[in-house]
């Protein structure tokens, strides 16, 4: 059996030696930690750039459809008031045709 002091002295050095054991796995530990977040906050970082991109192509694309459905009713509203306007300057065509046709007919007599 070994002295108490030896025993004591073998003890505490691998008490030692525990405790730096132990200091080195958290120190990695901790570093793994730490890359772990920093890589969840860049794939965050990117999950949203990619969200806000496909959020900018999807109301770009909303407003071109709200273009190309506004631009119909526009051509639709002038094809209409075109129409009107044809009616219109046919009907004061033979609004003067008829008050020709009635000073003739009264000039006649």
């Amino acid at each position: 059996m070994k002295p108490s002091g030896e025993t004591f002295a073998t003890t505490l050095e691998e008490v030692k030696g525990a405790e730096a054991k132990a200091a080195s796995i958290r120190a990695d530990s901790k570093a793994r930690a730490e890359q772990l977040l920093k890589n969840a906050r860049k794939e965050a970082e990117d999950i949203k750039l990619k969200s806000e991109e496909e959020t900018v192509e999807i109301e770009n694309r909303l407003i071109g459809e709200g273009k190309k459905e506004t631009e119909k009713e526009v051509n639709k509203i002038l094809a209409n008031a075109k129409k009107d306007s044809e009616k219109i300057k046919a009907k004061k065509a033979d609004a003067k045709l008829l008050n020709s046709l009635c000073d003739e007919v009264l000039n006649i007599e």
